[in-house]
């Protein structure tokens, strides 16, 4: 037993503390909830002494956190960032003399390895829950032609109701005045989906000033958002001259049994007189209960820096209803998956959703048509949403491809196809039971989006939350040493598959700027700029756009290499082997296209061909 001194240099803000974390029981085997706390010995320099047993080498991190001071409040723990190298300190049982009982690991520079790559990630809901203010969609609606022409500075301050109710005194709350306490424990960010503003930062002292068609986003994290309410104060904005507060609007605590809503709220003058309202949408994420994130490894924020380009199947082996070219395995099946590993794909890109029981299950589209005959022998199509049938349910029927109907040469659905391999609508979690688990998957989490002509893709769907759990759930269960990413169109989605979890990435799917495609009525997928300005704000490792894009517009590939991003792309336009070729070539990090038989010229996989599989860190953003 070894009595070993930590030692690091830390920046904190009030509140903050210092805690390590490692790879034995003293240290919380990498739990974060029993990691071991730092005193701190000056402004920025924190230490503790730890008796330790080092006959096997001890890994650690660094981590800094905010609300816990004992394991005894743990529960109101959340980590604030943290050290996110692939491969963490290490504390050699060979650096010490045997015949020493004291050991100091020198005094660390939080997130600064010698001789690689720093990463610092930021830290994942644990206890508390996010909420976002979004004004979006010029929100701001004045009454008088003169406040219209003016512009605002908007500043939001946290309010805390939890006592706005009580009884006091023997009289009925109804009887006092509102409390609008400020809260002491939220703190409130702003960001904007512009250049140079995309990340969160400290509100300045009048605000944020909000012009037309901007994205203005107000982020903050509570363990009481029941409670939690919120002002916003308005400034007029002067070129020559500071801001001057004209009006304020109040919200109540937003209804958190829905991940994403919005509401209308008056603005009110000094003098308490209406001069106009706001629109404010609001976003609510919330921590997967009872699922605790170790701290061992990170993917987050790495990538291969130097490597080539990943191939990555379409569905599997490839689309088999909506092409002319179809695959000869049915699309997103686990003899499709399993198919297009064994001809070289490192990744397979499929497609996820929760059928009616709840269960993950693979499928692209949100409906499923099946055929049925009328008396005369009619060929007819019945449309089902897949969230309204059951596992056993979608399993056992015969599909029909809308397109295929009276096509005889597009009709793979025979009936001689009755291996569970071939057969659709495989779980999630038998993907990752019964794929060889050196292919890597990347699981898109379907959420219906609205396009441009007001059409909805489905209707009733999930609430986000409780989606994104269960998939959660599902991948830490089954996936094992398998890797991972994660993507969606939706961003809300996007953010909750980064805050609630720290190990795998996440990239945000568009097909904005595509002309074959009917843009969605969302303005973070209507373009490059601001998809790669939401991949910002919400801290994922990149951005998955159409191929066309990138085709059509090249410099779109430095642009997003130039923001710190990791680039895919996926389309009609990836299936051409000259094409793959060419993105290669011009740094995009990973293709998405069928037909693998053809444009695969090896049968090897990244994962196969490399010693040490882990990605190499991105360089810090």
């Amino acid at each position: 037993m070894v009595e070993v001194t930590f030692r690091v240099r830390a920046v904190t803000d009030p509140g903050q503390i210092v805690c390590v974390v490692g790879n034995n029981k003293t240290l919380g085997q990498w739990n974060p909830r029993c990691a071991v706390s730092l005193s701190q010995e000056a402004n920025d320099l924190w230490s503790c002494c730890i008796t330790l047993d080092l006959k096997e080498d001890i890994l650690y991190r660094y981590m800094v956190c905010h609300g816990r001071e004992s394991h005894q409040n743990s529960h109101t723990m959340q980590v604030i960032r943290w050290e996110a190298n692939i491969k963490p300190r290490i504390l050699s049982s060979k650096d010490y003399a045997e015949e020493t009982r004291k050991f100091a690991s020198g005094t660390a520079v939080f997130g600064e390895y010698e001789k690689t790559d720093n990463i610092v990630n930021n830290g994942w809901l644990m206890n508390h829950t996010e909420i976002h203010l979004e004004l979006r969609d010029n929100p701001i609606q004045m009454l008088s032609s003169r406040h219209q022409q003016q512009t605002y500075r908007v500043k939001c301050t946290p309010l805390d109701y939890t006592h706005s109710n009580d009884i006091k005194n023997g009289h009925d709350a109804d009887d006092e005045e509102p409390v609008h306490a400020t809260s002491s424990q939220s703190v409130i960010s702003v960001a904007s989906l512009k250049d140079g503003q995309c990340r969160p930062y400290a509100q300045p002292e009048c605000g944020e000033m909000f012009l037309k068609d901007d994205f203005l986003i107000f982020t903050t994290q509570t363990t009481d958002p029941e409670n939690l309410g919120f002002q916003l104060d308005f400034y007029v904005h002067y070129e020559d001259k500071p801001a001057k507060h004209m009006g304020y609007s109040y919200i109540l605590p937003v209804d958190t049994s829905t991940t994403k809503s919005s509401k209308v709220i008056p603005i009110s003058s000094l003098s308490h007189k209406p001069i106009g309202k706001i629109k404010v949408s609001y976003f609510v994420a919330k921590p997967v209960p009872d699922l605790t994130m170790l701290m061992d490894v990170s993917y987050q924020s790495y990538w291969g820096k130097d490597a080539k380009s990943v191939d990555v199947g379409h569905r599997g082996l490839g689309s088999s209803y909506k092409h002319k070219k179809l695959a000869a395995v049915r699309e997103n099946t686990i003899a499709s998956l399993q198919s297009a590993g064994s001809h070289g794909a490192d990744y397979v890109e499929f497609d996820v959703m929760l059928s009616k029981d709840m269960v993950p299950v693979i499928f692209h589209d949100f409906h499923v048509c099946i055929t049925y005959r009328k008396k005369k022998k009619e060929h007819q199509l019945l449309k089902l949403g897949v969230k309204d049938l059951s596992v056993s349910e979608l399993q056992s029927m015969k599909l029909a491809d809308k397109t295929a109907i009276g096509d005889e040469e597009h009709d793979i659905d025979g009936e001689d196809l009755d291996h569970i391999h071939h057969q659709p609508f495989p779980t999630l979690q038998e993907c990752y039971q019964l794929v060889d688990e050196k292919i890597g998957f990347n699981v898109e989490v379907k959420f219906p989006q609205q396009k441009m002509d007001g059409e909805l893709e489905d209707e009733h769907f999930w609430d986000r939350n409780e989606y994104v759990d269960i998939v959660l759930r599902n991948t830490f269960e089954c996936a094992r040493g398998r890797k991972i990413i994660f993507s969606s169109f939706d961003p809300e989605t996007c953010l909750l598959l980064r805050l609630k979890q720290n190990r795998y990435p996440v990239l945000f799917l568009t097909n904005g700027g595509a002309k074959c495609y009917l843009p969605y009525s969302d303005v973070r997928e209507q373009s490059m700029p601001m998809a790669i300005h939401f991949a910002q704000f919400a801290d994922i490792l990149g951005i998955d756009v159409c191929t066309e894009v990138l085709c059509t517009r090249p410099e779109n590939i430095q642009e997003t290499k130039a923001a710190g991003l990791v680039l895919f792309c996926w389309g009609e336009d990836s299936n051409n082997s000259d094409t793959i070729r060419r993105l290669r070539d011009q740094g995009v990090d990973g293709i998405i296209y069928d037909r693998w038989i053809v444009h695969k010229l090896t049968s090897e996989n990244v994962f196969e061909l490399s010693l040490d599989s882990s990605p190499i860190s991105m360089p810090p953003k």
